[in-house]
């Protein structure tokens, strides 16, 4: 089954003054061919200073286990494998690519985080369930947003939540 994402970009001109210039983001209707089913959660924008340019990135951690960085013209640029990474983490919770060489990945249940390179391979693991856990016993795990990258200049962004299994349980026998 082929799949693409169409998406329509519009550039906003203001028009008060018919001299201004355009913000020179494309406009019309772009196609990336990715061959895939996409999510928000597994997709984005960088910007490649190295090539002074936007990419639009497209993930499929289930089915062809690949990352897709395609221009915003919609043509293909490079194409980075996430096997290994997802045999790590089991399940891919958020990804956020940092720039060509460089994508990191955090996991769904496992409080894990990744650091890959251009080929997939595992360059950094952290396991951040010691720090979640208090010294009481409660555990908690970090969760990045469904919606949004969780990678903010440099700095990984998540949201906390309680293990229910960590939570002690009374019986009255």
């Amino acid at each position: 089954m082929k799949s693409c994402t169409t998406l329509l970009i519009l550039t906003l001109v203001a028009c008060a003054d018919s001299k201004k210039k355009s913000s020179g983001l494309p406009t019309g209707t772009v196609t990336f061919k990715t061959g895939f089913p996409l999510t928000a959660r597994h997709s984005g924008v960088f910007h490649d200073i190295q090539g002074k340019r936007d990419l639009v990135y497209f993930a499929d951690a289930v089915t062809t286990k690949k990352l897709l960085l395609f221009t915003t013209s919609g043509n293909l640029v490079d194409s980075i494998p996430l096997g290994i990474a997802i045999d790590s983490l089991d399940e891919i919770a958020g990804l956020c690519v940092t720039d060509m060489y460089t994508v990191v990945l955090s996991s769904m249940y496992t409080n894990k985080l990744l650091i890959i390179d251009h080929s997939g391979k595992c360059s950094k693991s952290m396991d951040l369930s010691r720090a979640l856990t208090r010294p009481n016993g409660l555990q908690y795990e970090c969760w990045a947003s469904p919606t949004t990258s969780f990678m903010i200049n440099s700095s990984a962004y998540f949201d906390v939540a309680l293990k229910g299994s960590s939570v002690p349980t009374h019986s009255n026998t």
